[in-house]
């Protein structure tokens, strides 16, 4: 939770590309060092893992991603190399998942998660292959930090559903091998599910009765300012900007605003 008292200091200094870039190399170079520096303390695994300074080039690489997204149209990137860069990008993922990125170059295979998230996003801004755009993922999008605060929580939850899905019950009559496959994409399903249910719940009941409560104040914070001192007439252009502003929160929320 450190990370979102950094997240304004980050979005100051992050403006201007090269300081981005600059971040992001600084921030990958001390990820590397504290790693090196814990190991050699015995420091344990996990504390790394869940450290800020670990998953800050993550979220530097999804800065990126940001600011490449939004100067698209000086990206000359045809269709056909977008796919094929997404399609590489996803083998890519689960060639890591295996085990064949670790410790290529970096202190662990964070860090190559973050340049295939990079690929994928500007793969999919040039070309958004059915397979991966459509009505069922851009849900999910909307949701997507719901699901990022609460699945967490989920999968606490459904350990003893684990155990009882790997250790005694199903795919019981296949081979080991077949059935931890099995096992896993069953467990994966059922906490997907899950999740998506209750994140569906959280997006709708408490993120968009945020966003409007925001927008709300914004609103009237603008208003306020423009009327004390701006000249006539900036003020019921702010007001005409504000309304525009309050319209279709989950919009905004989903990528898909129309104004």
């Amino acid at each position: 939770m450190l990370f979102y008292f950094v997240f304004p200091l980050l979005y100051v200094i992050s403006r201007k590309t090269p300081n981005i870039v600059v971040m992001l190399f600084l921030s990958l170079i001390i990820s590397s060092a504290f790693k090196a520096i814990l190991s050699a303390f015995g420091v344990v695994e996990t504390f790394f893992t869940f450290s800020l300074i670990h998953n800050l080039p993550l979220f530097l690489f999804g800065v990126v991603a940001y600011n490449l997204y939004v100067h698209l149209d000086k990206i000359n990137l045809s269709p056909a190399w977008a796919a094929a860069m997404t399609v590489g990008a996803v083998y890519g993922y689960f060639a890591i998942q295996s085990g064949k990125f670790n410790n290529i170059i970096f202190a662990d295979d964070f860090p190559w998660k973050g340049i295939l998230g990079v690929l994928i996003i500007i793969g999919l801004a040039v070309n958004p292959l059915k397979i991966f755009v459509n009505s069922v993922t851009q849900y999910i999008g909307k949701i997507s930090y719901s699901v990022y605060l609460l699945h967490v929580f989920v999968i606490n939850s459904l350990f003893p559903f684990y155990k009882w899905v790997y250790e005694t019950h199903i795919g019981a009559t296949l081979p080991i091998s077949v059935a931890e496959i099995f096992a896993y994409l069953v467990s994966a399903m059922v906490t997907i599910v899950i999740s998506v249910a209750v994140a569906s719940l959280s997006y709708r009941y408490i993120e968009l009765p945020g966003i409007r409560l925001g927008r709300s104040l914004l609103q009237r914070s603008q208003y306020q300012v423009a009327v004390q001192t701006s000249p006539a007439g900036t003020a019921q252009k702010v007001e005409r900007s504000s309304a525009l502003l309050m319209r279709q929160p989950e919009d905004v929320v989903g990528g898909s605003c129309s104004e």
